[in-house]
């Protein structure tokens, strides 16, 4: 059997993802786009502060274009996948097979109810079947994100970033547990003020030709913690942030302590993390995203996430 070992740099990863929701939109006595407020995730302390990663989905958001001209249209499908409220459905377009000029515009996604600070990142969630070519080759490099303002270009294309979050998880490769499916965020940073992201088309590899599947669009940076006990991004971290109280830990010890270096060695069978509330509340809500980092022997064997299950369950611990 294949050795496995998961590694304490991370052992769970949670991220909160808000879909977008109505705050303070243009109204109908006279205020404009120009006059909305610029909502940032930057500073806590300053005005229009918003705490999450949000989805450009719902109400309010809308394909604003698909290939401005470039010959794309053939082939999409379920377009409507893209700004519904269902994070896990995606919509198809093919990539461009002759890229003749430098920028070639697939879609722009619009949020006609918020406009966002310059310095926020925002992108697009990327899916495509998990395969070694493709998890091999850096495809976020044949992309790049052009930012929007009423209309108009703010700045120019800007680069795909692959950085990492805080926790050390680079999240622009997520993989959903029972499924051969990848997804890769493809994001950049805003260098002014926007409302409108769109994906643009810098360049092609024939290795790896084939029609993408966009989920949707977001803005804001991920909330990340470990569920841990390490005092920089662990468990009681995550109660500070959302007014929760003591949150217990068992299972592996290794997996959950403050050691973020530690590990577990699994040849087979599984490793088990518990998080136990003592509110009575749901630990994590609906929509949050958990996983483990591993290491394997086998470094070239891709493959490995095929045979990995994640499995959920519910611990309550009630006090008076």
């Amino acid at each position: 059997m294949m050795s496995m070992r998961f590694f304490r740099k991370i052992c769970f990863v949670v991220t909160l993802l808000l879909l977008a929701m109505p705050m303070v939109a243009a109204t109908a006595n006279g205020v404009g786009k120009s006059e909305m407020k610029v909502w940032q995730d930057s500073d806590p302390s300053k005005e229009n502060y918003f705490n999450n990663r949000r989805a450009l989905v719902g109400p309010g958001c809308t394909i604003n274009s698909i290939g401005d001209g470039v010959q794309v249209v053939s082939g999409t499908a379920n377009l409507q996948n893209l700004c519904n409220d269902d994070l896990d459905d995606y919509a198809t377009i093919p990539a461009l097979a002759n890229v003749t000029v430098v920028e070639n515009p697939i879609i722009s996604v619009k949020d006609n109810q918020h406009c966002y600070a310059g310095g926020t990142e925002a992108g697009f969630v990327i899916c495509a079947t998990s395969d070694a070519s493709i998890l091999t080759l850096d495809l976020a490099q044949f992309y790049k994100i052009q930012f929007l303002k009423d209309g108009e270009k703010v700045g120019d294309l800007q680069k795909i970033s692959t950085g990492k979050s805080v926790t050390g998880l680079g999240l622009s490769l997520l993989t959903i547990p029972g499924s051969d499916q990848v997804n890769k965020l493809y994001m950049a940073t805003a260098p002014g003020d926007f409302d409108e992201i769109k994906l643009v088309q810098c360049g092609v590899d024939a290795k790896v030709l084939s029609a993408i599947n966009i989920k949707y669009a977001f803005v804001g940076k991920a909330r990340e913690y470990t569920i841990t006990y390490n005092k920089d991004n662990g468990i009681q971290n995550y109660e500070k942030d959302y007014s929760r109280k003591t949150i217990t830990l068992s299972g592996d010890k290794n997996l959950y302590d403050e050691d973020l270096t530690n590990s577990v060695l699994n040849n087979i069978g599984s490793v088990d993390v518990r998080a136990t509330p003592t509110d009575g509340k749901e630990v994590f809500p609906a929509g949050t995203e958990i996983g483990f980092k591993y290491k394997i022997k086998d470094a070239l064997n891709l493959g490995v996430g095929a045979y990995t299950k994640i499995t959920l369950g519910m611990f309550y611990k009630l006090t008076c």
